[in-house]
């Protein structure tokens, strides 16, 4: 997967400096029925204090331009531990 996102640069979220410890698809992609239009949604799960819009650039900085459209959700252990239990959490 972190192969696959690698961008031109050769900067990926999966680069030592970034570390996630998991790097997921969910929606179309993950289940196989996207389209052309479709957004491809992204799920990683790192320690970090930043708030989750910093993340969120973190990731998509390096992907600009490569992989658009793009939804990323990133979440610490603990968050995506929480999110298990919800109602309409795709975790």
């Amino acid at each position: 997967m972190i192969k696959a996102i690698e961008n031109a640069n050769g900067q990926s979220i999966g680069e030592p400096q970034y570390a996630p410890l998991i790097v997921g698809t969910f929606g179309s992609y993950a289940v196989g029925t996207a389209r052309d239009r479709h957004d491809l949604d992204l799920f990683v799960i790192k320690e970090t204090p930043e708030s989750p819009a910093a993340r969120a650039r973190a990731v998509q900085r390096p992907l600009f331009g490569i992989l658009q459209p793009l939804d990323v959700h990133v979440f610490t252990p603990e968050e995506f531990e929480d999110t298990v239990y919800e109602e309409l959490s795709f975790t």
